[in-house]
């Protein structure tokens, strides 16, 4: 491995050794065939033991071993999927997420791996306890960690994920913020912005440039 300084490691010709994600990457017993994974040290931190591995997305990945599936978080502790494993599933940092159909669609489950019936065309990452979803009809909306809609934008053209309880949202040309009750809080003013960090945005008007910062309290 060569490291972003120039300063480069070592490894064991006995293993296969693969890139990194999410922190971590996989190596595999060439003589065994076994996976395990490694950190940005080097260091073994998922012990080598799973004839299957994936790699790591949102904090989680995928492991076989005697022939049942788990998902395993960055500590190595594992939860049993009751649910038939494929390469069309993700899973998010709070347990959630969903399988990829052959029709296109996209089946979210919860943290329990418990399927809901509930489809969608795209699904977002989890921010700010809200993951941003697209129906097959392209309107946007947002689901809480057991899948339930809890926002639904019919106005805008497109919309980022909330962050300190603001998304932006776009109409047209134009941006501007709404909160999670889907008022807007912020008119859609701007050519472009960022999301909130730290109660302040980057915005811009043209060639026009700034941080606005929210003056009231939202609920």
């Amino acid at each position: 491995y060569i490291y972003s300084d120039g300063h480069r490691k070592g490894l064991p010709a006995d293993y296969g050794f693969y890139p990194f994600s999410n922190g971590f990457a996989r190596i595999r017993d060439i003589e065994t065939g076994q996976w395990g994974y490694i950190n940005p040290d080097g260091f073994l931190t998922v012990s080598i033991r799973y004839s299957e591995a994936t790699d790591f997305n949102n904090g989680r990945a995928i492991v076989h071993e005697d022939g049942k599936a788990y998902v395993i978080n960055k500590s190595g502790d594992r939860t049993r999927l009751p649910m038939e494993y494929t390469q069309d599933m993700t899973v998010f940092e709070n347990g959630a997420g969903y399988i990829s159909k052959s029709d296109g669609s996209l089946e979210f489950f919860t943290r329990g791996f418990k399927l809901t019936g509930r489809e969608f065309l795209e699904i977002y990452s989890f921010s700010d306890g809200l993951a941003k979803v697209k129906d097959k009809s392209g309107r946007i909306s947002y689901i809480n960690k057991d899948g339930d809609v809890t926002l639904t934008l019919g106005k805008y053209d497109d919309a980022g994920d909330f962050s300190e309880g603001k998304a932006w949202v776009r109409k047209g040309e134009k941006f501007g913020y709404v909160n999670k009750s889907g008022r807007l809080v912020v008119d859609t003013l701007f050519t472009s912005v960022s999301d909130f960090s730290c109660q302040l945005a980057y915005v811009a008007d043209g060639n026009r440039r700034g941080l606005i910062k929210m003056i009231t309290t939202e609920d």
